[in-house]
């Protein structure tokens, strides 16, 4: 499982690749320079912030660095991508890590690292995003373009443009969510030909994650209208429509979305349906989307999972803490970055980058 984060186009790259049954997942850290803005003032307090801050960076490093090999389990390798993920903040810590996985065996770490190439803006990394223009999987060839372009290079977005037509429902949407990335505008045509397409061969699911995926795309490029499709998924009828749901409510946390703040609060409640609360994955990822709309209201959701048993719950639990940026919950964060699960160590090493990188 994949944690909710603020760079949601890392983390559902890496969960269609690894759908896809694609097998996913040297160099040291590099210095970092402190982000515009988001110097802290030198007191005690933020001595120890930029200390927690540099143990975090090292816990993420040290799984974003592992090369695929053979023998690499496919759940080692969405670890990974998580971590790079949590590295985004830090692009000096991140490219010799990204320059590594740009070459990667595997088709899902070089597809997530030239996203995050692009999302981190990493010039430095152009040179070594242009033979991915040519690689042998479509979805890196994509991830290529987005990063070049993200980089001020050129790049032939015509693969985007294909991927859109594909009879798959995956391929379809990691194309709408690399235009509306990209912010051209003049992709809005091709997304509404795309949204009104038959189905694709995937089947239903995946057909309306797809279109999920379009509407945050038009959404993004100036399409206010397409809100309505992503809110309507907030209501489940069936148990095959949750991931709809699920996916709708990233979005939604995405596009700070004001207007669906009631019904993502009465998703979150244990009194939903007559006291037949949403699954507590739903829930979590509501409270994410809230904190990232600048909601406390659900972080005491949070707070009554950091405990759970489950690691895939401690974990969403701190992805919560983290679309805070609230330094409060560091404390609660630095007991959890030692816990003796890796997923929930990532997630909560995440967060503490995520919280001290926010401005003053």
């Amino acid at each position: 499982m994949l944690t909710q984060s603020s760079s949601f186009a890392i983390a559902s790259l890496a969960l269609a690749l690894t759908v896809n049954g694609c097998t996913p997942a040297r160099n040291g850290p590099a210095a970092d320079p402190q982000p515009a803005g988001a110097a802290v003032p030198a007191t005690a307090d933020s001595t120890s912030s930029l200390q927690l801050r540099e143990k975090a960076a090292a816990v993420l490093v040290a799984v974003a660095s592992v090369q695929t090999t053979d023998a690499t389990n496919p759940a080692d390798n969405a670890l990974r991508a998580n971590a790079i993920e949590g590295l985004l903040p830090m692009p000096g810590r991140l490219e010799p890590i990204l320059r590594s996985a740009l070459t990667d065996k595997s088709i899902g770490i070089r597809s997530i690292a030239a996203m995050a190439a692009g999302k981190a803006k990493v010039r430095a990394l152009v040179e070594s995003l242009q033979p991915l223009t040519t690689d042998e999987s479509r979805l890196v060839r994509a991830a290529a373009v987005f990063g070049l372009q993200r980089n001020g290079a050129a790049a032939d977005p015509n693969i985007l443009a294909s991927m859109l037509a594909s009879d798959s429902a995956q391929e379809r949407a990691l194309a709408a969510f690399i235009l509306g990335e990209l912010g051209n505008k003049s992709a809005v045509p091709m997304l509404l030909a795309a949204s009104a397409a038959p189905a694709s061969r995937t089947g239903a699911v995946p057909d309306k994650l797809m279109r999920l995926q379009i509407a945050e795309a038009l959404l993004k490029l100036g399409k206010g209208e397409a809100i309505d499709e992503v809110r309507a998924a907030l209501y489940p009828s069936r148990s095959e429509d949750i991931e709809a749901t699920a996916l709708a409510v990233q979005i939604l946390g995405q596009v700070r979305d004001s207007g669906s703040r009631a019904q993502l609060r009465n998703l979150s409640s244990d009194r939903y349906d007559s006291g037949n609360p949403m699954p507590v994955e739903i829930r979590l990822a509501c409270a994410a989307s809230l904190a990232r709309m600048g909601d406390q209201y659900a972080v005491s959701l949070a707070d009554g999972f950091v405990n759970d048993k489950s690691p895939a719950i401690r974990a969403q639990a701190a992805a919560v803490y983290g679309e805070t940026r609230d330094a409060k919950y560091l404390t609660t964060l630095s007991t959890l970055l030692s816990d003796t699960d890796k997923q929930v160590r990532i997630s909560a090493a995440a967060a503490i980058v995520k919280i001290t990188d926010a401005p003053r």
